[in-house]
């Protein structure tokens, strides 16, 4: 593979590489989400929902899914100089290389962000499909499991990248250019690009990583206030990760 080009690391055309690699993936290529939610779904298309619904077993007559593709990981065991954290990505990495044309993706947003991870982590990918996007970041680049906390029905698990050192965690607002988030989960039941930008001038002429519709949404969830303490739904960091540096 030709060493990489510098100017490929400029953050609107890192955002589409990393969206261009997703999209080939089995997760944009073959997938299904388990849970889906009304809130997102009702801005596709119905015919172009890919949820549990819609997902059918190679050769099975009835809607009965497999086992999904299940993240069982806590952010606890992840953590710096745990064991599992090489497992983590190693088997994040592996759900990313699927052959999109021999099988299928199927979970909720935790699975979407471990596969995810452990693609912008890594050097080099196995499947050959997607070797012309190694590697999606520059190195040392920081990748954020993060979280939305509160109430059950509203938790979500996405990924930050290049979150700005001196930003807050909890407001969005001061993650700084270059930063955009992967939530694959909402992409595929909006049919919206996996890449969202909180700053249009980090787009590209129709790309759509600056999704109004995804921050209002966004906005929506953390606005709700937790019935049994009074306190709003806050966006926490789960663990930290470096591209190129597994």
């Amino acid at each position: 593979m030709a060493e990489a080009n510098p100017e490929q690391f400029t953050w609107p055309e890192t955002m589409r590489r990393v969206n261009d690699a997703i999209g080939v993936s089995v997760l944009g290529a073959n997938s299904y989400v388990e849970n889906a939610f009304s809130a997102v779904l009702d801005k596709a298309p119905v015919g172009q929902r890919k949820t549990r619904d819609e997902l059918k077993a190679p050769g099975a007559k009835s809607l009965r899914p497999p086992t999904p593709d299940t993240c069982t990981y806590l952010p606890e065991s992840i953590g710096p100089g745990r064991n599992a954290r090489t497992r983590y990505l190693a088997e994040g990495l592996a759900k990313f290389e699927k052959d999109p044309t021999a099988g299928f993706f199927y979970g909720v947003c935790n699975d979407y962000a471990w596969a995810v991870n452990g693609a912008l982590v890594t050097k080099v990918f196995k499947r050959p499909a997607l070797k012309v996007y190694a590697p999606l970041l520059p190195e040392g680049t920081r990748v954020e499991l993060y979280g939305i906390v509160g109430i059950h029905s509203d938790k979500h698990m996405f990924t930050v990248v290049n979150r700005a050192i001196d930003s807050t965690p909890t407001d969005y607002r001061t993650w700084g250019r270059g930063c955009f988030v992967v939530d694959q989960w909402y992409g595929r039941q909006s049919v919206t690009p996996a890449v969202k930008s909180f700053d249009p001038q980090d787009d590209l002429p129709g790309a759509g990583f600056y999704d109004l519709a995804f921050i209002a949404w966004w906005d929506e969830v953390l606005a709700k206030v937790l019935p049994t303490s009074g306190g709003e739904n806050t966006l926490v960091p789960q663990a930290e990760f470096a591209a190129g540096r597994k």
